[in-house]
């Protein structure tokens, strides 16, 4: 547009605002994502694929809890073998003290073979949570990759 000497012109000015902001994936719901969907912040793409990492964190989320029961359990057996250590530690072989020692080397045996089963439950929680984790991993590189 061309103004001549001594006169005017009337532009119109329109200002643009660049709004960027930054969520915690873990932080985020699926109230926010519907809110971020409806405002239009979100493609629906993006929104699904968002929609299936929380899932994803939500199960590790359910297997962190899961490990800190076993974790639990697992004290709760140390402490009972150490009673029962401590109780066979006085006891004779023959007798009475003989069959209480039998049934207390049975119970000892008991919580042995439940210390086991509670590490391949460890196991196979901690080869879950590399999983998912894996896999949480790959969806945010393609969420990454294609917004």
């Amino acid at each position: 547009m061309s103004v001549g000497p001594r006169s005017s012109a009337i532009f119109t000015v329109q200002d643009r605002t660049l709004n960027r902001r930054f969520e915690s994936v873990r932080s985020l719901n699926g109230e926010a994502l519907s809110r971020y969907l409806e405002d239009r912040l979100l493609s629906d793409a993006l929104a699904e694929g968002l929609a299936q990492v929380l899932e994803k964190y939500r199960r590790l989320d359910a297997l962190e809890g899961q490990g800190q029961k076993l974790e639990a359990e697992r004290e709760k057996v140390y402490r009972a073998q150490k009673q029962i250590q401590g109780n066979l530690a006085p006891l004779g072989q023959g007798g009475e003290e003989g069959k209480l020692r039998s049934r207390l080397v049975r119970d000892l045996e008991k919580h042995e073979n439940r210390l086991g089963q509670l590490e391949e439950m460890e196991q196979t929680r901690t080869a879950e949570v590399a999983a998912l984790e894996g896999e949480i991993a790959g969806l945010l590189e393609r969420l990454n990759t294609s917004s």
